[in-house]
Protein backbone atom coordinates (compact mmCIF):
# COMPACT_ATOMS: atom_id res chain seq x y z
CA UNK A 1 0.00 0.00 0.00
CA UNK A 2 2.42 1.77 -0.29
CA UNK A 3 3.52 4.42 -2.76
CA UNK A 4 0.38 5.95 -2.67
CA UNK A 5 -0.29 9.33 -0.43
CA UNK A 6 -2.28 8.89 2.06
CA UNK A 7 -5.14 10.82 1.52
CA UNK A 8 -7.85 12.93 4.02
CA UNK A 9 -10.94 15.05 3.27
CA UNK A 10 -10.40 18.40 4.30
CA UNK A 11 -13.35 20.97 5.26
CA UNK A 12 -13.49 22.27 1.46
CA UNK A 13 -14.23 19.03 -0.35
CA UNK A 14 -10.31 18.65 -1.24
CA UNK A 15 -8.33 15.32 -1.08
CA UNK A 16 -5.24 16.45 0.30
CA UNK A 17 -1.55 15.04 1.86
CA UNK A 18 1.16 16.79 3.24
CA UNK A 19 3.48 17.53 0.97
CA UNK A 20 6.55 15.75 2.46
CA UNK A 21 4.46 12.21 1.34
CA UNK A 22 5.54 13.42 -2.28
CA UNK A 23 7.89 11.76 -4.15
CA UNK A 24 10.69 13.95 -6.74
CA UNK A 25 10.74 11.41 -9.10
CA UNK A 26 7.21 10.55 -9.74
CA UNK A 27 6.10 14.18 -10.83
CA UNK A 28 7.52 13.56 -14.51
CA UNK A 29 5.20 10.53 -14.85
CA UNK A 30 2.47 13.03 -13.89
CA UNK A 31 0.31 10.65 -11.46
CA UNK A 32 -2.55 11.66 -11.21
CA UNK A 33 -3.54 10.87 -7.78
CA UNK A 34 -0.60 12.56 -6.74
CA UNK A 35 -1.39 16.05 -8.35
CA UNK A 36 -4.74 15.88 -7.28
CA UNK A 37 -3.06 15.76 -3.49
CA UNK A 38 -0.98 18.68 -4.66
CA UNK A 39 -3.96 21.01 -5.42
CA UNK A 40 -5.87 19.76 -2.87
CA UNK A 41 -3.26 21.21 -0.32
CA UNK A 42 -1.89 24.13 -2.28
CA UNK A 43 -5.44 25.34 -3.40
CA UNK A 44 -6.51 26.62 -0.24
CA UNK A 45 -3.05 28.19 0.68
CA UNK A 46 -2.68 30.26 -2.90
CA UNK A 47 -5.94 31.87 -2.07
CA UNK A 48 -5.18 32.88 1.07
CA UNK A 49 -2.20 34.28 -0.45
CA UNK A 50 -3.64 36.18 -3.32
CA UNK A 51 -6.75 36.97 -1.61
CA UNK A 52 -4.22 38.96 1.12
CA UNK A 53 -1.86 40.31 -1.42
CA UNK A 54 -4.10 41.50 -3.45
CA UNK A 55 -6.20 44.66 -4.09
CA UNK A 56 -8.55 43.51 -7.09
CA UNK A 57 -10.17 40.15 -5.97
CA UNK A 58 -11.54 39.62 -9.46
CA UNK A 59 -7.61 38.52 -10.45
CA UNK A 60 -7.71 36.01 -7.45
CA UNK A 61 -8.96 32.95 -9.10
CA UNK A 62 -6.95 33.43 -12.16
CA UNK A 63 -3.44 33.74 -10.33
CA UNK A 64 -4.32 30.78 -8.33
CA UNK A 65 -5.27 29.09 -11.17
CA UNK A 66 -1.89 29.38 -13.34
CA UNK A 67 0.10 29.35 -10.06
CA UNK A 68 -0.96 25.41 -10.07
CA UNK A 69 -0.61 25.11 -13.37
CA UNK A 70 3.26 26.85 -13.42
CA UNK A 71 3.94 24.62 -10.08
CA UNK A 72 2.43 21.46 -12.19
CA UNK A 73 4.81 22.30 -15.10
CA UNK A 74 7.84 23.07 -13.52
CA UNK A 75 7.38 19.89 -11.57
CA UNK A 76 6.89 17.35 -14.53
CA UNK A 77 10.22 18.89 -15.97
CA UNK A 78 11.93 18.13 -12.61
CA UNK A 79 12.84 21.66 -11.73
CA UNK A 80 12.28 20.64 -8.20
CA UNK A 81 15.12 18.54 -6.94
CA UNK A 82 14.67 18.61 -3.22
CA UNK A 83 11.53 17.57 -1.57
CA UNK A 84 11.87 19.12 1.46
CA UNK A 85 11.42 22.39 -0.75
CA UNK A 86 8.58 22.36 -2.37
CA UNK A 87 6.53 24.75 -0.53
CA UNK A 88 9.23 27.67 -1.12
CA UNK A 89 9.29 26.01 -4.55
CA UNK A 90 5.33 26.89 -4.79
CA UNK A 91 6.18 30.15 -2.87
CA UNK A 92 8.60 31.08 -5.69
CA UNK A 93 6.34 30.76 -8.22
CA UNK A 94 3.58 32.43 -6.66
CA UNK A 95 5.45 35.33 -5.32
CA UNK A 96 6.83 35.83 -9.33
CA UNK A 97 3.21 36.13 -10.25
CA UNK A 98 2.13 38.69 -7.52
CA UNK A 99 4.83 40.79 -8.43
CA UNK A 100 4.38 40.71 -12.28
CA UNK A 101 0.88 39.91 -12.06
CA UNK A 102 -0.47 42.93 -14.14
CA UNK A 103 2.34 42.82 -17.06
CA UNK A 104 2.61 39.30 -17.00
CA UNK A 105 1.04 37.16 -19.91
CA UNK A 106 -0.88 33.26 -20.25
CA UNK A 107 1.89 30.74 -20.88
CA UNK A 108 2.09 29.39 -24.28
CA UNK A 109 3.78 26.54 -23.51
CA UNK A 110 2.24 23.75 -25.47
CA UNK A 111 4.81 21.60 -24.74
CA UNK A 112 3.61 20.51 -21.43
CA UNK A 113 1.32 18.00 -21.08
CA UNK A 114 -2.12 19.29 -20.15
CA UNK A 115 -3.39 19.61 -16.55
CA UNK A 116 -6.64 17.46 -16.35
CA UNK A 117 -7.49 17.64 -13.05
CA UNK A 118 -7.45 21.52 -12.74
CA UNK A 119 -10.77 22.08 -14.31
CA UNK A 120 -12.34 19.02 -11.81
CA UNK A 121 -10.98 20.77 -8.81
CA UNK A 122 -11.87 24.36 -9.87
CA UNK A 123 -12.08 26.74 -6.86
CA UNK A 124 -15.62 26.53 -7.08
CA UNK A 125 -15.39 24.11 -3.03
CA UNK A 126 -12.91 26.32 -1.70
CA UNK A 127 -14.66 29.17 -2.29
CA UNK A 128 -17.76 27.61 -1.28
CA UNK A 129 -15.89 27.14 2.15
CA UNK A 130 -15.31 30.66 2.08
CA UNK A 131 -18.90 31.57 1.91
CA UNK A 132 -19.64 29.12 5.31
CA UNK A 133 -16.20 31.53 6.86
CA UNK A 134 -18.30 34.50 5.85
CA UNK A 135 -21.29 33.52 8.38
CA UNK A 136 -18.88 32.49 11.28
CA UNK A 137 -17.43 35.80 10.93
CA UNK A 138 -20.49 37.83 11.14
CA UNK A 139 -20.57 36.06 14.49
CA UNK A 140 -16.87 36.75 15.52
CA UNK A 141 -17.71 40.46 14.79
CA UNK A 142 -20.56 40.25 17.17
CA UNK A 143 -18.58 38.98 20.03
CA UNK A 144 -15.85 42.28 19.18
CA UNK A 145 -15.97 45.11 21.87
CA UNK A 146 -16.86 48.17 20.46
CA UNK A 147 -13.83 50.15 19.85
CA UNK A 148 -11.90 47.14 19.04
CA UNK A 149 -14.61 46.42 16.08
CA UNK A 150 -13.78 49.96 15.13
CA UNK A 151 -9.83 49.62 14.85
CA UNK A 152 -10.27 46.89 12.75
CA UNK A 153 -12.71 48.49 10.39
CA UNK A 154 -10.33 51.27 10.16
CA UNK A 155 -7.68 48.92 9.17
CA UNK A 156 -9.24 46.75 7.28
CA UNK A 157 -11.43 48.63 5.40
CA UNK A 158 -10.70 51.99 5.02
CA UNK A 159 -6.75 51.18 4.93
CA UNK A 160 -6.15 53.62 7.99
CA UNK A 161 -2.67 52.86 9.12
CA UNK A 162 -1.52 52.21 12.66
CA UNK A 163 -0.06 55.81 13.47
CA UNK A 164 -2.76 57.31 12.05
CA UNK A 165 -5.10 55.38 13.79
CA UNK A 166 -4.04 56.22 16.61
CA UNK A 167 -3.95 60.06 16.38
CA UNK A 168 -7.27 59.72 15.60
CA UNK A 169 -9.04 57.07 18.07
CA UNK A 170 -6.50 59.30 20.79
CA UNK A 171 -4.84 56.18 21.49
CA UNK A 172 -1.18 55.53 21.83
CA UNK A 173 0.57 53.13 19.26
CA UNK A 174 0.64 50.56 22.23
CA UNK A 175 -2.84 50.87 22.86
CA UNK A 176 -3.89 50.19 19.52
CA UNK A 177 -1.17 47.20 18.88
CA UNK A 178 -2.27 45.49 21.80
CA UNK A 179 -6.17 46.06 20.90
CA UNK A 180 -5.39 44.75 17.27
CA UNK A 181 -3.80 41.03 19.33
CA UNK A 182 -6.99 41.00 20.90
CA UNK A 183 -9.31 41.65 18.66
CA UNK A 184 -7.26 38.59 16.52
CA UNK A 185 -7.41 36.16 19.56
CA UNK A 186 -11.41 37.01 20.43
CA UNK A 187 -11.67 36.16 16.79
CA UNK A 188 -9.64 32.64 16.52
CA UNK A 189 -11.82 31.85 19.74
CA UNK A 190 -14.91 32.70 17.82
CA UNK A 191 -14.06 30.65 14.88
CA UNK A 192 -12.81 28.01 16.91
CA UNK A 193 -16.07 27.88 19.25
CA UNK A 194 -18.36 28.08 15.93
CA UNK A 195 -16.60 24.58 14.90
CA UNK A 196 -16.79 23.01 17.82
CA UNK A 197 -20.28 23.63 18.55
CA UNK A 198 -20.78 22.27 14.64
CA UNK A 199 -19.16 19.16 16.02
CA UNK A 200 -16.53 19.26 13.08
CA UNK A 201 -13.56 16.99 13.75
CA UNK A 202 -11.05 18.24 10.90
CA UNK A 203 -8.80 15.79 9.84
CA UNK A 204 -5.04 17.71 9.69
CA UNK A 205 -3.29 17.63 6.99
CA UNK A 206 0.13 18.74 8.34
CA UNK A 207 2.11 16.73 10.26
CA UNK A 208 2.53 17.89 13.90
CA UNK A 209 4.26 20.87 14.49
CA UNK A 210 5.32 22.98 17.56
CA UNK A 211 3.37 25.85 16.64
CA UNK A 212 -0.15 27.38 18.91
CA UNK A 213 -1.18 29.75 16.45
CA UNK A 214 0.39 33.12 18.03
CA UNK A 215 2.70 33.87 14.45
CA UNK A 216 -0.95 34.10 12.79
CA UNK A 217 -2.50 36.09 15.93
CA UNK A 218 0.47 38.53 16.22
CA UNK A 219 1.03 39.18 12.66
CA UNK A 220 -1.98 38.64 11.05
CA UNK A 221 -3.49 41.90 11.13
CA UNK A 222 -0.06 43.26 9.98
CA UNK A 223 -0.01 40.96 6.87
CA UNK A 224 -3.19 41.93 5.59
CA UNK A 225 -2.41 45.62 6.28
CA UNK A 226 0.69 45.05 3.82
CA UNK A 227 3.09 46.65 6.99
CA UNK A 228 5.13 43.30 6.42
CA UNK A 229 8.20 43.76 4.26
CA UNK A 230 10.88 42.14 2.90
CA UNK A 231 12.37 38.77 4.79
CA UNK A 232 9.87 39.31 7.63
CA UNK A 233 7.02 38.66 4.70
CA UNK A 234 8.31 35.88 3.38
CA UNK A 235 9.10 34.15 6.74
CA UNK A 236 5.48 34.46 7.82
CA UNK A 237 4.30 33.38 4.25
CA UNK A 238 6.99 30.58 4.93
CA UNK A 239 5.36 29.41 8.34
CA UNK A 240 1.58 30.10 7.26
CA UNK A 241 1.76 28.03 4.14
CA UNK A 242 3.29 24.70 6.37
CA UNK A 243 1.46 25.32 9.39
CA UNK A 244 -2.36 24.32 9.24
CA UNK A 245 -3.22 26.55 12.91
CA UNK A 246 -2.33 29.59 11.12
CA UNK A 247 -3.59 29.27 7.93
CA UNK A 248 -6.74 28.67 9.49
CA UNK A 249 -6.06 31.92 12.08
CA UNK A 250 -5.34 34.20 8.54
CA UNK A 251 -8.10 32.48 6.84
CA UNK A 252 -10.33 33.45 9.67
CA UNK A 253 -9.05 37.22 9.56
CA UNK A 254 -9.41 37.63 6.14
CA UNK A 255 -13.04 36.15 6.06
CA UNK A 256 -13.78 39.12 8.89
CA UNK A 257 -11.89 41.23 6.57
CA UNK A 258 -14.39 40.41 3.54
CA UNK A 259 -17.73 40.45 5.48
CA UNK A 260 -16.75 44.31 7.38
CA UNK A 261 -16.13 45.36 3.56
CA UNK A 262 -19.35 43.83 2.63
CA UNK A 263 -20.92 45.56 5.53
CA UNK A 264 -19.19 48.97 4.81
CA UNK A 265 -20.34 48.39 0.90
CA UNK A 266 -24.04 47.77 2.42
CA UNK A 267 -24.80 50.73 4.15
CA UNK A 268 -23.00 52.99 1.72
CA UNK A 269 -25.42 52.20 -0.62
CA UNK A 270 -28.14 52.34 1.89
CA UNK A 271 -27.01 55.54 2.52
CA UNK A 272 -26.92 56.56 -1.11
CA UNK A 273 -30.72 55.92 -1.22
CA UNK A 274 -31.54 57.49 1.91
CA UNK A 275 -29.98 60.75 0.48
CA UNK A 276 -31.66 60.30 -2.81
CA UNK A 277 -35.42 60.38 -1.14
CA UNK A 278 -34.52 61.76 1.84
CA UNK A 279 -34.82 65.36 -0.32
CA UNK A 280 -38.26 64.47 -1.36
CA UNK A 281 -39.68 63.77 2.06
CA UNK A 282 -37.95 66.40 3.46
CA UNK A 283 -39.88 69.12 1.07
CA UNK A 284 -43.18 67.17 1.31
CA UNK A 285 -42.64 67.56 5.47
CA UNK A 286 -41.92 71.48 5.00
CA UNK A 287 -44.97 72.08 3.20
CA UNK A 288 -47.26 69.78 5.13
CA UNK A 289 -45.36 71.67 8.13
CA UNK A 290 -46.41 74.82 5.93
CA UNK A 291 -49.92 74.43 5.52
CA UNK A 292 -50.74 73.40 8.87
CA UNK A 293 -49.16 76.54 9.96
CA UNK A 294 -50.58 79.02 8.07
CA UNK A 295 -54.37 77.40 8.70
CA UNK A 296 -53.08 77.64 12.75
CA UNK A 297 -52.17 80.91 12.30
CA UNK A 298 -55.37 82.26 10.84
CA UNK A 299 -57.26 80.37 13.20
CA UNK A 300 -55.55 82.72 16.01
CA UNK A 301 -55.53 85.62 14.28
CA UNK A 302 -59.27 85.47 13.45
CA UNK A 303 -59.84 84.48 17.15
CA UNK A 304 -58.14 87.30 18.54
CA UNK A 305 -59.12 90.24 16.01
CA UNK A 306 -63.05 88.83 17.25
CA UNK A 307 -61.82 89.33 21.04
CA UNK A 308 -59.78 92.46 20.79
CA UNK A 309 -61.75 94.05 18.10
CA UNK A 310 -58.54 93.51 15.76
CA UNK A 311 -55.05 93.49 16.71
CA UNK A 312 -51.59 94.29 14.57
CA UNK A 313 -49.55 90.93 13.44
CA UNK A 314 -46.90 91.81 15.46
CA UNK A 315 -49.39 91.39 18.66
CA UNK A 316 -51.40 88.04 17.00
CA UNK A 317 -47.48 86.59 16.28
CA UNK A 318 -45.17 87.16 19.28
CA UNK A 319 -41.93 86.55 18.73
CA UNK A 320 -40.23 82.74 19.90
CA UNK A 321 -38.62 83.66 23.04
CA UNK A 322 -35.03 83.20 23.70
CA UNK A 323 -34.96 79.73 25.40
CA UNK A 324 -37.00 78.37 22.76
CA UNK A 325 -34.72 79.73 20.12
CA UNK A 326 -31.76 78.58 21.62
CA UNK A 327 -30.15 76.11 19.05
CA UNK A 328 -29.65 72.21 19.80
CA UNK A 329 -25.50 73.27 19.27
CA UNK A 330 -25.63 75.30 21.80
CA UNK A 331 -27.69 72.94 24.22
CA UNK A 332 -24.80 70.37 23.68
CA UNK A 333 -22.28 72.88 24.39
CA UNK A 334 -23.69 73.11 27.49
CA UNK A 335 -23.12 69.32 28.09
CA UNK A 336 -19.70 69.98 28.62
CA UNK A 337 -18.03 69.53 32.22
CA UNK A 338 -15.87 72.02 32.43
CA UNK A 339 -14.77 72.33 36.18
CA UNK A 340 -11.39 72.58 36.69
CA UNK A 341 -9.65 69.36 37.97
CA UNK A 342 -8.31 69.73 41.51
CA UNK A 343 -4.26 69.39 41.60
CA UNK A 344 -2.99 67.86 44.53
CA UNK A 345 0.89 68.75 44.59
CA UNK A 346 2.93 65.21 45.01
CA UNK A 347 5.20 65.13 48.33
CA UNK A 348 8.53 66.83 48.20
CA UNK A 349 11.27 65.19 46.70
CA UNK A 350 15.11 66.25 46.39
CA UNK A 351 13.99 66.35 42.69
CA UNK A 352 14.17 70.11 41.54
CA UNK A 353 10.61 71.34 40.80
CA UNK A 354 10.29 73.45 37.50
CA UNK A 355 10.05 77.52 38.69
CA UNK A 356 7.33 78.15 35.48
CA UNK A 357 5.47 74.73 36.83
CA UNK A 358 5.33 75.45 40.27
CA UNK A 359 4.10 79.40 39.86
CA UNK A 360 1.70 78.02 37.11
CA UNK A 361 0.06 75.46 39.33
CA UNK A 362 -0.32 78.13 41.93
CA UNK A 363 -2.28 80.06 39.79
CA UNK A 364 -4.04 77.38 38.74
CA UNK A 365 -5.34 76.79 42.28
CA UNK A 366 -6.22 80.17 42.75
CA UNK A 367 -8.35 80.27 39.55
CA UNK A 368 -6.27 82.41 37.91
CA UNK A 369 -6.30 80.68 34.49
CA UNK A 370 -4.58 83.21 32.37
CA UNK A 371 -1.86 83.65 34.33
CA UNK A 372 -1.81 79.68 34.87
CA UNK A 373 -1.80 79.26 30.97
CA UNK A 374 1.26 81.40 30.72
CA UNK A 375 3.36 79.91 33.14
CA UNK A 376 2.67 76.39 31.86
CA UNK A 377 3.09 76.89 28.32
CA UNK A 378 6.72 77.60 29.37
CA UNK A 379 7.46 73.82 30.88
CA UNK A 380 8.65 72.25 27.75
CA UNK A 381 10.60 68.90 27.50
CA UNK A 382 13.11 67.40 28.77
CA UNK A 383 11.26 68.56 31.99
CA UNK A 384 9.71 65.88 33.65
CA UNK A 385 6.62 67.88 34.57
CA UNK A 386 6.00 68.87 30.80
CA UNK A 387 3.11 66.30 30.39
CA UNK A 388 1.37 67.49 33.41
CA UNK A 389 2.05 70.96 32.51
CA UNK A 390 0.20 70.39 29.03
CA UNK A 391 -2.60 68.74 30.96
CA UNK A 392 -3.47 71.16 33.40
CA UNK A 393 -2.58 74.24 30.79
CA UNK A 394 -6.05 72.40 28.32
CA UNK A 395 -7.80 72.56 31.04
CA UNK A 396 -7.26 76.13 31.67
CA UNK A 397 -7.60 76.91 27.67
CA UNK A 398 -10.60 75.05 27.64
CA UNK A 399 -12.11 77.27 30.83
CA UNK A 400 -11.31 79.84 28.37
CA UNK A 401 -12.89 78.97 25.31
CA UNK A 402 -9.93 78.15 23.65
CA UNK A 403 -11.17 74.88 22.65
CA UNK A 404 -8.82 74.31 19.34
CA UNK A 405 -5.45 75.44 21.61
CA UNK A 406 -6.98 72.66 24.61
CA UNK A 407 -7.44 70.59 21.42
CA UNK A 408 -3.85 70.55 20.49
CA UNK A 409 -2.21 70.08 24.30
CA UNK A 410 -4.77 66.87 24.99
CA UNK A 411 -3.36 65.51 21.70
CA UNK A 412 0.10 66.43 23.52
CA UNK A 413 -0.46 64.48 26.23
CA UNK A 414 -2.44 61.29 24.95
CA UNK A 415 0.29 60.65 22.16
CA UNK A 416 2.73 60.15 25.17
CA UNK A 417 1.05 57.21 25.96
CA UNK A 418 0.27 55.11 29.25
CA UNK A 419 0.98 58.15 31.51
CA UNK A 420 -1.32 59.04 34.52
CA UNK A 421 -3.16 61.64 32.87
CA UNK A 422 -4.05 59.96 29.93
CA UNK A 423 -7.66 58.98 31.23
CA UNK A 424 -8.09 62.82 32.01
CA UNK A 425 -6.83 63.81 29.39
CA UNK A 426 -9.31 61.66 27.48
CA UNK A 427 -12.35 62.69 29.55
CA UNK A 428 -11.15 66.82 28.80
CA UNK A 429 -10.70 65.61 25.66
CA UNK A 430 -14.51 64.42 25.38
CA UNK A 431 -15.59 68.28 26.99
CA UNK A 432 -13.54 69.61 23.98
CA UNK A 433 -15.40 67.98 21.49
CA UNK A 434 -18.79 68.80 23.05
CA UNK A 435 -18.09 72.41 23.28
CA UNK A 436 -17.22 72.44 19.03
CA UNK A 437 -20.33 70.23 18.90
CA UNK A 438 -18.17 67.44 17.37
CA UNK A 439 -20.93 64.80 18.55
CA UNK A 440 -19.56 61.52 16.67
CA UNK A 441 -15.92 62.53 17.80
CA UNK A 442 -16.83 63.52 21.48
CA UNK A 443 -19.13 59.85 21.51
CA UNK A 444 -16.00 57.85 20.12
CA UNK A 445 -13.70 59.15 22.88
CA UNK A 446 -16.17 58.73 25.83
CA UNK A 447 -16.37 54.81 24.08
CA UNK A 448 -12.53 54.96 24.50
CA UNK A 449 -13.17 55.94 28.59
CA UNK A 450 -15.75 53.67 29.16
CA UNK A 451 -13.52 50.52 28.02
CA UNK A 452 -10.43 51.99 30.00
CA UNK A 453 -12.71 51.25 33.29
CA UNK A 454 -11.37 53.62 35.15
CA UNK A 455 -12.09 56.59 37.51
CA UNK A 456 -13.70 58.39 35.07
CA UNK A 457 -16.32 55.72 33.44
CA UNK A 458 -19.16 56.77 35.28
CA UNK A 459 -19.43 60.13 34.22
CA UNK A 460 -18.01 59.40 30.74
CA UNK A 461 -21.32 57.19 30.71
CA UNK A 462 -23.72 59.78 31.91
CA UNK A 463 -22.37 62.15 29.58
CA UNK A 464 -22.58 59.09 26.40
CA UNK A 465 -26.12 58.18 27.64
CA UNK A 466 -27.52 61.60 27.16
CA UNK A 467 -25.02 62.37 23.89
CA UNK A 468 -26.37 59.26 22.13
CA UNK A 469 -29.86 60.06 21.48
CA UNK A 470 -29.47 63.67 20.30
CA UNK A 471 -26.83 62.01 17.55
CA UNK A 472 -29.03 61.10 14.64
CA UNK A 473 -28.13 57.32 12.79
CA UNK A 474 -26.37 57.34 9.18
CA UNK A 475 -28.06 54.58 7.79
Amino acid sequence: MSSEPNESETTNGLQTVHPSSFKVGSWKSADPEQERAFIGYYLPRLRMLMLARLEAHADVDAQVQQVLLDSLRALRKGQLRIADKLTHFVLGIARIHLNQHNHLEKSTDTGAKPVGELPELSQAKAKAEETRQMGMAEKAIQCLDPVDLQILTLTLVEGVKSVNLARRLSLSPDTVRQRKLRAAKRIEESFSAQLEEAAEQTPTDEKPRACNGEPAQELGLAYLEGVLRGDDLERFEDHTFDCALCHKEVSSLIAVREKLRHQAAQAAVTKTKSKSIWPLLAAAVVLVLLLVAAFVGWQRHSANANKAGGESPAQAYPLPSEEHAQSGAAALAQMADLSLPVYIAPAPTKEKVNLHFLRGMNAYNSGDCDKADKELSLVLPPSPHSNTANFYDAVCLLHMSKSDDAFAKLSLVIAEGETPEKESALYELAQVELTRNHLPQAHNVLVQIIALDGEHEARARVEDAKLLPLITPKN
